[in-house]
């Protein structure tokens, strides 16, 4: 199970100098685990080991995920998760074809924050939503499988025509 603290992102505007041919790029998740020997803490992050550096360069994605979903509407004032029936409100699914095929879209505007929800089976469209629902529950405590795993995304590339379409950063 992957947990709020197993999972980074580079902070925006910050490049970390390329390690031995790996280059990390933004807007893209990254594992981590945590080493602690004695008083010292050092983070690995995609098997480099980083100290005390390691705040400069990355934050957990589960501070940005809570953060952009504040932005977007999708957390109480309290920072809690929403009720079902105020997710279902705050979002756009879209069914894109007659087979079962659905993806659900939360956004302030496509071209600027938008957050895609998944899963990886065909469904009816109540089934779908109680899907996604629990992986936004889950990601609001702290479970970051359904972000590691991609059936939940972000980026600010519009909304795709297709159901094949790529959500991404420009």
């Amino acid at each position: 199970m992957i947990q709020q603290d197993n999972l980074v992102i580079l902070r925006e505007g910050v490049d970390v100098p390329i390690v031995e041919t790996l280059n990390f790029q933004h807007n893209k998740f990254y594992r981590s685990i945590r080493l602690e020997e004695g008083s010292t803490t050092n983070t690995m992050v995609n098997g480099v080991i980083f100290g005390a550096d390691f705040d400069k360069y990355f934050e957990f994605a589960h501070t940005k995920i809570m953060r952009d979903f504040q932005t977007i509407g999708l957390l109480k004032d309290n920072l809690k998760p929403l009720s079902k029936t105020a997710f279902k409100e705050r979002i756009h699914i879209q069914e894109f074809s007659t087979k079962g095929l659905y993806r659900a879209f939360a956004y302030v505007h496509p071209k600027e924050l938008l957050y895609s929800f998944d899963t990886p089976f065909k469904e009816t469209k109540k089934s779908f939503l109680d899907a996604i629902y629990g992986y936004y529950v889950d990601v609001c405590n702290g479970i970051m499988d359904m972000v590691d795993q991609e059936f939940i995304k972000f980026g600010n590339s519009g909304i795709p025509i297709t159901y094949y379409g790529r959500i991404s950063m420009r």
